[in-house]
C-alpha cells in the first residue's frame, strides 16, 4: 500500500507515561491525550523531505483515521497535522 499526495500512513506505537513522582497513566488516561505517538510506514509524492520512512512522530489523533490492510492496521494522516518529529 503506498500513501498518496500530502498524506502519510503510520502505526501507533504504545507508550506508557510515568509521571515524575512514579505514578503511571492509565490506558484510558493516555485515550485522553490529544497526541498519539507513531512511526511513519509510507509518505506520499506530496510530503515535504524533512519526513522519512521509520520517522516516529506525534500528530493529533482528532484528525486521524484507522484502516486495514492485508490484516495490518494503519492510520492515515496529513502530513499538516504532524505536530512533533521525535
Amino acid at each position: 500500500m503506498r500513501a498518496n499526495g500530502k498524506y502519510l500512513l503510520v502505526n501507533k506505537i504504545n507508550e506508557q507515561a510515568v509521571l515524575k513522582s512514579g505514578l503511571s497513566l492509565t490506558d484510558t488516561d493516555m485515550s485522553e491525550l490529544r497526541y498519539q505517538r507513531a512511526k511513519i510506514v509510507a509518505k506520499g509524492n506530496l510530503v515535504d523531505d524533512h519526513l522519512s520512512e521509520g520517522d516516529e512522530v506525534y500528530y493529533d489523533k482528532v484528525h486521524s483515521h484507522d484502516t486495514v490492510f492485508d490484516g495490518q492496521r494503519y492510520t492515515v494522516i496529513s502530513e499538516h497535522h504532524i505536530v512533533a518529529v521525535v
